[in-house]
């Protein structure tokens, strides 16, 4: 879902519209997937489904519905679901500048993305766009040390630290620093220490790090290892 503190004011009172409506209308928001797919749905319904709604399909039908305004799709190119961006794009609605960002997206976690936008976008305020740099299977050590620069500044449970706890070229090094962050995705469920608990690079160091770790699903992923 979207971080509805970042919105203007103008699209916040959309959204709020939507959410009263929904509450005033349950037996329409009890199909909320018909909702979202229909022209003629209102405006300001389809902000609110588009934007925190937390069922990924009902995302994806508002992205695909030509009804939702520009702004809106822009929006939801930051949805946190790779399905969703992908249906914004077809949406001939898309704005340009959302288009550049999807594009940006792809190419930020493209091993064959040359260093210099790496290194650009890493330090972008767009916190999916540093979560796939970091993610970027392609980066090397030099460019690890740079990000580790980054998690000084934003922390271990910021994007980049999401990123580098999935990417499998992320080192032992790095991976015992995220092994102490707190961060649990409460809409996927999990966390970046179950991460670092199943990363192919954490050393015994690393997992003896985690084995008092109370989050959920650490203590499963460390017993899954074999010989842990």
């Amino acid at each position: 879902m979207y971080d509805l503190e970042s919105l203007s004011e103008e699209q916040r009172e959309l959204v709020q519209a939507g959410n009263l409506w929904l509450r005033d209308h349950p037996a329409e928001a009890a199909g909320p997937v018909d909702l979202a797919s229909e022209p003629d749905t209102q405006p300001e319904v389809l902000w609110a489904l588009g934007l925190c709604h937390e069922i990924d399909v009902v995302r994806m039908e508002v992205a695909l519905n030509e009804a939702a305004h520009p702004d809106l799709l822009g929006l939801m190119t930051r949805d946190q679901s790779e399905d969703v961006r992908a249906d914004v794009k077809t949406n001939p609605n898309c704005p340009p500048a959302a288009l550049q960002f999807l594009s940006d997206l792809e190419a930020a976690r493209d091993p064959e993305t040359p260093k210099e936008h790496l290194l650009r976008w890493s330090k972008a305020p767009e916190n999916l766009l540093r979560y796939h740099v970091a993610i970027n299977p392609g980066i090397d050590g030099d460019f690890f040390e740079l990000l580790n620069e980054q998690l000084k500044v934003e922390g271990v449970s910021g994007p980049i630290a999401w990123g580098l706890a999935h990417n499998p070229a992320t080192p032992a090094n790095l991976l015992i620093q995220l092994a102490e962050s707190d961060a649990f995705d409460f809409m996927n469920g999990d966390s970046i220490a179950e991460a670092v608990a199943l990363h192919p690079n954490s050393s015994a160091e690393v997992l003896a790090k985690l084995s008092d770790c109370d989050l959920p699903g650490v203590q499963e992923a460390l017993a899954s290892r074999s010989g842990w």
